[in-house]
């Protein structure tokens, strides 16, 4: 069983000053869904989630969160809805897909889990893959013609690309791009890709960038 602070992204303390301190999500230039890594609001359920695993007493999200695949598809066999919502309107597939959990994404895919379902953030399977950089789970997404340029309209306005491009995952910017990205698309702070790796001062995610631009003219 994977331990699911782990699978937070990298900028753990962004993302814990945000789910414990900001409402609004809207600070120049980061992705919404940073702040909603895990289907616990606390330390403490964390811990009591360590515990409910043992007791095989967890839920549907917590077990795709987790990667707890046995008994995800018991839960799944049993007729439980796959596309089931918890409090923050998050599928199974989504925490899934933002803890990188990829077995878990292709058993829930299969069982019939709705890839176009948002959280209450806006928050869409590819763009929870893309914020941490999970190539895999973005391979798959895209091959299932999931929008490439999709936003989080309730959240802040950013693709997946902008995603990616955050969290500095060099491999999942150079798929979007290869796979039609539009890295125009500008943000609710005006930002596009680009605005928003230089502010960072992320100099490979930029040349990255350049050289997708000037690949354009060839």
């Amino acid at each position: 069983m994977q331990d699911t602070k782990s699978a937070k992204c990298k900028e753990d303390e962004n993302i814990e000053r945000q789910r414990r301190g900001s409402n609004s999500g809207k600070r120049q230039g980061v992705p919404a869904a940073l702040r909603l890594m895990s289907p616990c609001d606390s330390d403490q359920e964390l811990n009591d989630l360590e515990v409910a695993s043992v007791l095989e007493d967890i839920s549907l999200h917590q077990m795709a969160a987790q990667g707890e695949l046995t008994h995800l598809q018991q839960e799944i066999s049993d007729g439980c809805d796959v596309n089931k919502l918890d409090t923050n309107d998050m599928t199974a597939l989504l925490w899934a897909c933002a803890n990188g959990q990829q077995p878990a994404v292709e058993f829930l895919i299969k069982s019939g889990a709705d890839i176009n379902i948002s959280g209450s953030h806006g928050e869409n399977a590819l763009l929870m893959a893309s914020c941490n950089g999970y190539l895999g789970i973005v391979e798959i997404l895209l091959k299932l013609c999931m929008d490439i340029n999709a936003t989080d309209e309730a959240g802040t306005g950013n693709t997946a690309l902008m995603y990616a491009a955050y969290g500095g995952h060099e491999s999942v910017v150079k798929l979007l791009l290869e796979s039609g990205a539009d890295i125009t698309t500008q943000n609710e702070d005006n930002m596009n890709v680009m605005d928003m790796v230089v502010g960072q001062g992320n100099k490979i995610i930029q040349q990255v960038i350049e050289r997708h631009m000037l690949s354009l003219f060839e």
